[in-house]
């Protein structure tokens, strides 16, 4: 595998007093960091998914209106393309090599750098290297000798900026690849249209109106559109070349949900003075919230599920909680579980 070694530029801002002054002075400054990029052979990153550029989000940026998505080693890239009108601009590792070499004016379609280098929108284009002829330059290499005194609120912010992003490139056929975080359908019929595709955390904070699918699951999306709304979405289906890079399942949301609602419907069992059963509620409930804090890890799901399940056995579970439990272990174990639901009494 071949990589290819760059000294990356970040940006930062520098207070302080100089040796040869007195009064404090503020200005720009810019290090580097040693990034290494690796060079995938296309074979290596098959194309997993071909869909049209989504509504409402530049996490996926299209070419020719379609993003296109690779897989390698369990993670999903998409080309570091900028926005384009009309036509599209990528920055290849030659644009990036001859920049660092020779400064900005020497790139072809420089202007697309913009979406690779961390620097602050506007600083590039003062002539981040190329000093001119009489060496004017307002950005340069930070020298700390030349400080008595100094300080920057944002150097250590932008370094790790810098770092981040150049751990998330690879490079396939000659162009920039970065790790973009999972897609889904967002189904709601109050956006247009009905259903499109973007990031899980953009799609989360439309709230609990929408409904979240995974990138594989058009059919069961288009079930439950049926279900609610008595019609189909009228997006175009993305084409899934490598099903298992799209592992988003909302399963779990629905399995935490429903076990959240049995352990709150039931919350006043404490007013029982029922030992056992209160030992049993306060079980699930423990177990509840420690999947909330391990991220939901299976050992943790599967210890939730075993805490409901002797819970609805117990003497004073209600029967509301019994049928939520019983859908929520049907969902987790895959298959039909028998929760009695005819004796005992609610709390």
């Amino acid at each position: 595998m071949t990589e290819l070694a760059f000294d990356i530029p970040y940006i930062f801002k520098v207070n302080g007093v100089p040796k040869r002054g007195t009064k404090e002075r503020t200005e720009f400054a810019f290090e580097t960091i040693p990034a290494t990029v690796r060079v995938i052979d296309p074979g290596d990153a098959p194309v997993a998914a071909v869909f049209d550029t989504p509504f409402g989000s530049h996490t996926y940026i299209g070419e020719n209106g379609q993003v296109t998505l690779r897989a390698y080693y369990g993670r999903i890239y998409a080309k570091a393309l900028t926005e384009y009108s009309h036509a599209t601009l990528g920055v290849t590792p030659d644009m990036l090599s001859t920049f660092l070499d020779r400064g900005i004016y020497a790139v072809e379609n420089s202007e697309c750098l913009r979406k690779v280098l961390p620097d602050a929108p506007g600083t590039i284009q003062r002539g981040l290297f190329p000093e001119d002829e009489v060496g004017n330059n307002p950005i340069r290499p930070f020298k700390e000798e030349k400080w008595q005194s100094w300080k920057s609120s944002d150097r250590n912010e932008n370094r790790a900026k810098a770092e981040r992003l150049y751990g998330n490139l690879i490079v396939i056929d000659g162009m920039f690849w970065r790790a973009v975080p999972e897609p889904v359908y967002l189904l709601d019929r109050h956006i247009e249209p009905a259903a499109v595709i973007m990031p899980l955390w953009e799609a989360e904070k439309k709230g609990s109106n929408a409904h979240i699918f995974g990138l594989a699951d058009w059919d069961r999306m288009v079930a439950t559109s049926l279900r609610l709304w008595g019609s189909e979405p009228d997006s175009k289906r993305a084409t899934i070349f490598v099903d298992e890079a799209f592992s988003y399942d909302n399963t779990t949301e629905i399995f935490i949900g429903l076990m959240a609602k049995a352990t709150d419907y039931d919350g006043d069992l404490l007013k029982s003075f029922d030992v056992e059963s209160m030992c049993r509620w306060a079980a699930m409930r423990d177990a509840l919230a420690l999947a909330r804090t391990s991220a939901f890890t299976p050992a943790t799901l599967d210890a939730l599920a075993a805490a409901a399940e002797h819970y609805v056995c117990g003497p004073n579970s209600s029967e509301h909680a019994r049928g939520l439990v019983a859908k929520a272990l049907e969902i987790h174990d895959g298959r039909a579980v028998d929760v009695p639901v005819s004796y005992g009494r609610s709390p």
